[in-house]
């Protein structure tokens, strides 16, 4: 049963990339043993070359369905290619007050890609750095799978918006 659904996964998630063009980047990481410790803090480099466009910026979450909160705060820091750094401190609705989990649940594994920024540039071209925190008040955040990264393009720098 397990294999059948991981294939329906897989096979679904396949047929969604296909059919994605504005995405320029997206990479997941898995949470080692489903327990997302403090100390853990993904990093996903995303390589930068078109400097005009203006990107979406998306967090991904897995979850499954025991995951006790209703959200998840992050710590997102961002290192630009000469080094400097940003901090933003995000907060993702992972469900609606009543428990009614937010993004598409099979079984007891949950999908959500939250929006964290609409409009997002890129000044220099090169490597940027974007590391996750977890900043919860619990050392271990159990029933977090993965947490990812997803840009997509929206539109050009000065481009008016209809």
């Amino acid at each position: 049963m397990l294999r059948i659904r991981c294939f329906l996964i897989f096979f679904i998630s396949t047929l969604f990339v296909a059919c994605d063009t504005e995405r320029v980047f997206e990479k997941n990481e898995n949470i080692p043993n489903k327990s997302w410790d403090l100390n853990h803090q993904p990093e996903f480099n995303v390589t930068i070359t078109d400097t005009s466009a203006l990107y979406k910026v998306y967090v991904n979450v897995r979850h499954s369905v025991f995951y006790v909160n209703s959200n998840l705060w992050l710590n997102i820091t961002t290192t630009f290619p000469d080094g400097n750094k940003i901090e933003k401190r995000v907060e993702l609705t992972l469900a609606d007050s009543k428990g009614k989990w937010y993004g598409s649940c099979l079984g007891d594994i949950c999908d959500i890609r939250v929006q964290i920024q609409e409009k997002a540039y890129f000044e220099k071209p090169g490597e940027y750095i974007f590391k996750f925190e977890q900043l919860m008040r619990t050392e271990k955040l159990n029933d977090v799978l993965s947490v990812g990264l997803r840009l997509e393009k929206a539109g050009l720098k000065g481009e008016i918006s209809r």
